[in-house]
This record gives C-alpha cells, sequence and structure tokens, in this order.
C-alpha cells in the first residue's frame, strides 16, 4: 500500500513540476506586432447586475484602438443591466454601444444572445467576453495582430480572479493553480484546443464555416465546442499569455460548490476518457491520505511536505505569471482547495442535474443541457 502511494504522489508531483516548466515556457512567448488595426465589433452577452458592472463595462469602452464598437445583449427586455447600459449610452455618445434583445435559440441562453450579437455585429473580427471580465487599455491590441496570419481561426486569452472573501479566494486559488495552467498544458502539450470563456475572439469567417452560434446552442461548454468546432473546420486556435480581470463579490459555500461542481461536470462529459487520469494532480490530498492509513509515518510526513512544497511553489509561480500579487496572500489556503478540488472530481460523475444563474439543468452525456421544471428539478437529486 506504501509503494502505491508513493509512486502515485510521486507521479503528481512530477507532473506539477513539468505544468511549472510549461507555464514559465507559455507566458514568455512573444506577442506579435501590430501592424494593422482591423476594426473589432465586441459582443457582451448579459444578464443581470454583476459586481462592479459599470467599472467593467467601462473598460471596454476606454479601449487604446482605433476603431471597434460593443454590443451589449440581453434576453429579457426588463433585464436590470439595460438601464446600466443606457447610461453608458448617454455618457459616451462618441462611442458606438448598441444593445440587442436577443432571441431564444437553446437551452443555453448565453450562446442565444451570442448569435443574435454576431447577426448586429458589423466587423469580421469579434470579441466574445463575459459580463464580469475587467480589461486594461491595451487589450484590443494586444489580440487583435494575431489575425493577421489569415489561418487563425479563434484567439484565447487567460483570466485572474479577483475575490472578496473566504470562498471567493478559495475559488480563485483553484481556477488560478489548477484550471488554468492545466488548460495551458493541455494545449501545448496534449494538442487539446481550449478556449476560456472569459475573453475570446473568433473570426466571422471561421465562425460561420461552423454554423455560427446556433451549432452548439444546447452545449453547456460553449467555450469549450467553439474551440473544438473551429480547430475541427481547420483554423488554427490559440491560447495567448494575455490576462485579463474577473472580479467576483462575496462568495458563499454553497455558490462556490454549485459553480465548481458544473465546471467539473463540464469537464467530466467533455473529457471523459482522461477525467480518470485527473486523480494525478491530487499530490496533497494524495499525501494526506497517506498519512492517515499509515499513521503518519516518518515516510508519509515527508511527502505531505514535498507535496505541499510543490503546491506552493505552483501557487507562487502562477501568482507571479497572471500579475495576481494578492494571490500570494491566499496560499495558505492550498491544502482547502486541493481537498476541495478531489471531492468535486469524486461527486461530479454522480449526477447529471447542476444549476446556471438560478436554473436547474440535465447534463447529457454529450455536454448538452437540457432545462428543468421546476416539478422535474425537485425529482432529480442534487449533489
Amino acid at each position: 500500500m506504501a509503494l502505491f502511494f508513493v509512486i502515485l504522489i510521486s507521479i503528481s508531483c512530477f507532473y506539477w513540476l513539468v505544468l511549472m516548466a510549461n507555464s514559465l515556457h507559455f507566458f514568455h512567448q512573444p506577442f506579435p506586432p501590430g501592424k494593422d488595426c482591423p476594426p473589432v465589433s465586441i459582443l457582451k452577452p448579459v444578464r443581470g447586475i454583476d459586481p462592479d458592472a459599470y467599472q467593467n463595462f467601462l473598460s471596454f469602452l476606454k479601449q487604446d484602438y482605433p476603431d471597434y464598437e460593443v454590443v451589449f445583449g440581453v434576453m429579457d427586455p426588463a433585464d436590470p443591466a439595460i438601464p446600466l447600459i443606457r447610461r453608458l449610452q448617454s455618457e459616451f455618445p462618441e462611442k458606438r454601444i448598441n444593445l440587442v434583445i436577443a432571441q431564444p435559440l437553446g437551452s443555453n441562453q448565453k450562446t442565444a444572445i451570442l448569435q443574435s450579437l454576431s447577426q448586429e455585429a458589423k466587423f469580421d473580427i469579434m470579441v466574445l467576453t463575459d459580463s464580469d471580465i475587467r480589461v486594461d487599455p491595451g487589450f484590443l491590441k494586444t489580440i487583435a495582430p494575431y489575425f493577421q496570419d489569415n489561418k487563425v481561426g479563434l484567439v484565447g486569452c487567460l483570466y485572474r480572479t479577483l475575490g472578496k472573501n473566504l470562498w471567493s479566494y478559495i475559488e480563485s486559488l483553484l481556477i488560478s493553480t489548477f484550471l488554468l495552467p492545466s488548460g495551458i498544458l493541455g494545449h501545448r502539450i496534449l494538442g487539446l484546443k481550449y478556449a476560456f470563456g472569459a475573453a475570446l475572439a473568433v473570426r466571422r469567417s471561421a465562425l460561420s464555416d461552423i454554423g455560427g452560434f446556433s451549432s452548439f446552442k444546447d452545449h453547456v461548454a460553449d467555450d469549450h465546442e467553439i474551440a473544438r468546432l473551429v480547430h475541427q473546420a481547420g483554423w488554427k486556435v490559440m491560447l495567448i499569455p494575455h490576462v485579463v480581470s474577473n472580479h467576483l463579490n462575496s462568495v458563499s459555500r454553497n455558490e462556490f460548490w454549485t459553480r465548481q461542481l458544473r465546471w467539473m461536470k463540464v469537464a467530466f462529459v467533455c473529457h471523459r476518457s482522461a477525467y480518470p487520469g485527473i486523480l494525478l494532480t491530487f499530490a496533497f490530498p494524495l499525501a494526506l491520505s497517506f498519512a492517515f492509513i499509515s499513521l503518519f509515518s516518518p515516510l508519509s510526513l515527508w511527502f505531505l511536505v514535498v507535496a505541499f512544497g510543490v503546491r506552493f511553489a505552483v501557487g507562487v509561480l502562477i501568482a507571479d505569471l497572471l500579475g495576481h500579487p494578492q494571490m500570494r496572500k491566499w496560499l495558505f489556503l492550498l491544502p482547502f482547495v486541493d481537498l476541495a478540488f478531489a471531492l468535486l472530481w469524486v461527486f461530479a460523475p454522480l449526477s447529471r442535474r447542476f444549476t446556471w444563474r438560478s436554473d436547474d439543468y440535465l447534463i447529457l452525456p454529450d455536454g448538452r443541457m437540457v432545462p428543468l421544471l421546476k416539478d422535474e428539478a425537485k425529482e432529480v437529486p442534487r449533489l
């Protein structure tokens, strides 16, 4: 039994060392020079008011870029975000700010809004960003030059998550030290084509080649699907070392669990064959299990210290690479983050139900989502 744990923990620690080296190389690649500045349409699907929404939206209106428009979209004509968007239109009459009331399309409301926005967008390069994202003034100047290569169909960015309380710190650490570096590794070494939905850009002709947003109108992982389909259609899909900011409000334990469980279910259905291999990333939970089973033998305690040390080093490195110095203050929470991630990995395959912005759905084996009526939701167990 001891040999079993020693092998697993050693493999896991080696994985994290490889991940660190890969992340360092990824973040030190040069950006292409921006010779041309093609006009850009920024598509902003919105539902409700996110924390710091005004400042988030404002960051897209202060781009150091010659020609762009911002197209907001909502599903509900009474959405509380509409007065804020109207306010921005009034405060910045010189900017091209449009508002679209989207038409229903499928189960994924975000995709439905994006479909309507893409039809209203004037330009061939479309930037898709979540409503809770904030960018620096050079965002468009950084992302647009990649489309000088006519073979590039999609460009994705990374994001740093800024929290305000304990559970938002834990969520930020989970995203920053698990999701993002693992996505970089998968993209560069395993050939998996990722796009994080926080911020990505797509060429209109590439989007047309895959049938537009309607081709994955019912899929729970719209960012995963658009990258996969664009790559499948023969276009280059790029992940670049530019970082945008995701501003979280105070997060409750239930909100943390619900959101992260949904993302873990997405990982399960989208990468089912690779899902068991996630076990090999659990350096600290494996080391802790070894310590309990061996009654805290000297060998197990040594591996526990090594596992935490490796994870702590990953946290320090990623905080620096993401330009997120506040995250260093939260690194003592990494053991709780790793244990939470292990629990999510165990529980995600046990139920097909998930919640997204207060609505309940079933996720099908192919990743499509089916809305649940209130009576139906009561009959499906929640984990």
